[in-house]
């Protein structure tokens, strides 16, 4: 997969998830400028479980 959907349209959205446009072509984009960093993101959800708890059987 390489981000786009196979119509070659896609959603711009900010970080926080915010929607830009609805319907971006990738033929109508220009590069205004290099990335020279790396982008992460951590959420916090779902803590991880105890030791032994889980969905499956424990082998002895």
């Amino acid at each position: 997969m390489d981000g786009r959907r196979t119509s070659g349209y896609f959603d711009l959205r900010t970080l926080d998830g915010t929607k830009v446009h609805g319907g971006a072509s990738v033929k109508k984009l220009q590069l205004l400028q290099k990335a020279t960093a790396c982008l992460i993101e951590r959420r916090s959800g779902i803590p991880p479980t105890p030791e032994g708890v889980g969905i499956l059987p424990q082998l002895s």
